[in-house]
């Protein structure tokens, strides 16, 4: 009787042992959710202040104008011109880290074909306006469009578009 009661007494022992690490390792779990839940909405006022700082910025810097003009055969159907994208900073700071990409899709029967020039625009000052140039390659007797995009890191600030 003397041994159940001793086993039974170590079960019990052990059991309770068992029970307060439970017991802490619950609470330190609790405490690192805490920490990740603030870390959470810390990150997520950060991405509130940089979508209302992006918005402010795409709502002053934009592309003012597209013109596609001049041509050059080379070799068979591919002609190149000269695409100028002007650029505008109606704000009051300057903004840096601006890049463009300049995009022509030539639209045939048998399908599509594009050509993409990516430039750095830099930093522009407030109330400059610019204009880059660039030569684009396309495709005699296809349809298509030359498209600007104007981008601020990833993240796209303004597109325009012109048709032949």
């Amino acid at each position: 009787m003397k041994r159940l009661f001793s086993v039974f007494t170590i079960i019990i022992i052990l059991l309770c042992v068992t029970c307060v690490v439970l017991s802490y390792q619950i609470l330190e779990l609790e405490n690192q959710t805490l920490a990740f839940q603030n870390r959470i909405s810390e990150l997520q006022a950060e991405i509130r202040e940089q979508d209302a700082q992006l918005e402010e910025l795409s709502n002053l810097v934009e592309i003012t104008g597209l013109l596609k003009y001049g041509w050059d055969n080379p070799v068979g159907l591919l002609m190149i011109s000269t695409v100028n994208v002007t650029i505008a900073n109606f704000g009051r700071n300057t903004v840096s880290g601006l890049s463009l990409l300049v995009k022509d899709v030539s639209d045939f029967k048998t399908g599509n074909w594009s050509d993409t020039k990516t430039l750095h625009v830099g930093a522009i000052s407030p109330r400059e306006i610019r204009t880059i140039s660039t030569e684009i390659n396309w495709s005699l007797g296809s349809k298509g469009n030359t498209t600007a995009t104007l981008m601020l890191g990833n993240e796209i600030i303004d597109v325009y578009t012109i048709s032949r």
